[in-house]
């Protein structure tokens, strides 16, 4: 069976090419907008997976760019019409479909504030797109599985050509450039990815873990097991899961890490944990580079990339797990059941 979620999947080199290249025609715009209003701050306004795309602008821009970045948390405009003064603040509100109502009322209302704004789409012409000072336009296509890949993917790097307009020496030359090679070069792993869906299609629940950077995608892919595959997937941080939740985690529970490599600052506590923690999980699967610090043989290879990148390369194998593992399962991960392509809350 071919599905859609899969065909959208292996599209994602070329729609972020794209997406570099068209972010980058904004450069001098994003300059101008950051240094004419001397920003100190970014907040992210986003719902689902848009919002796990956020949780990595939080980490790409402090640790590239050193500026603070943190959710904005929609309610608190829409719902709550609380009187704040952003100032010096960059609000970022990013929506595959533009249309999501509570994000363009967020931006509208962080502009009342005294934000400038920047929306990141993969819609031209859409409500976000008219209502921010400045929009990112991601290069996906349209896409037509309700699950969420290619656009998900181009927004991350929607928000990493940012970062590199922001300050030039983000990212080590070229490095970003080489991004749709290196997921290409992951498609090359489909017993890899057969394996680890043979150990969930039976499954329930599993638990899907990272640390600093990887928790995005651990939470992203959390989210596509819940909604493509009806797993029922806890997508948490493995600072957090050292604490109470790992009580949960027996022999009937498989364990997803994904792991930045042995350069990353939080890799050994995430190592250390997981190593325990295998002993009485159903199984362990690792998604990182060979030098993941951790030996198994369900380990889904990525080639060495930066940390601050690496999310990028991550998420479209682990999607491709998860389009597996919904076709193992007897289920139609192009249209899950009561979902539709844009939620309104």
């Amino acid at each position: 069976m071919t599905t859609i979620m899969r065909s959208e999947i292996l599209e994602q080199p070329i729609a972020i090419e794209k997406t570099i290249s068209q972010a980058r025609s904004l450069k001098s715009d994003i300059l101008k907008l950051v240094s004419k209003n001397e920003i100190k701050q970014i907040i992210f306004f986003a719902r689902g997976t848009s919002d796990n795309v956020a949780m990595y602008g939080f980490y790409l821009f402090a640790t590239t760019c050193g500026i603070y970045a943190t959710s904005g948390h929609p309610s608190l405009a829409t719902s709550y019409k609380s009187q704040v003064s952003l100032t010096n603040t960059l609000a970022i509100g990013i929506s595959q479909s533009g249309k999501t109502a509570e994000i363009v009322e967020s931006l509208q209302w962080a502009k009342q504030a005294g934000a400038v704004t920047i929306g990141v789409t993969n819609t031209p012409n859409s409500p976000i797109f008219n209502a921010a000072d400045l929009t990112v336009l991601t290069q996906a296509g349209q896409e037509h599985a309700v699950p969420a890949t290619k656009t998900f993917t181009s927004a991350l790097a929607a928000l990493a050509v940012i970062a590199e307009c922001i300050n030039a020496q983000a990212f080590q030359s070229g490095e970003i450039d080489l991004l749709p090679s290196k997921i290409l070069s992951t498609f090359e792993q489909q017993e890899v990815v057969t394996s680890f869906a043979d150990r969930l299609v039976d499954q329930d629940t599993a638990v899907v873990t990272g640390r600093g950077f990887s928790v995005s995608i651990a939470s992203e892919i959390a989210l596509k097991f819940q909604e493509s595959c009806y797993l029922v997937s806890l997508g948490i941080s493995a600072a957090d899961l050292q604490h109470g939740p790992k009580a949960i985690v027996d022999h009937r529970l498989p364990l997803l890490a994904f792991l930045a490599g042995e350069n990353s600052p939080v890799n050994k506590t995430v190592v250390d944990l997981i190593t325990k923690l295998s002993t009485d999980a159903a199984s362990l699967m690792i998604v990182g580079p060979k030098r993941a610090g951790i030996n198994t043989q369900l380990h889904l290879v990525l080639p060495d990339t930066a940390e601050s990148l690496i999310p990028i390369v991550m998420a479209p194998p682990a999607q491709l797990v998860v389009e597996a593992t919904a076709v193992a399962k007897g289920l139609n991960p192009d249209l899950p059941r009561g979902l539709t392509k844009i939620t309104q809350t």
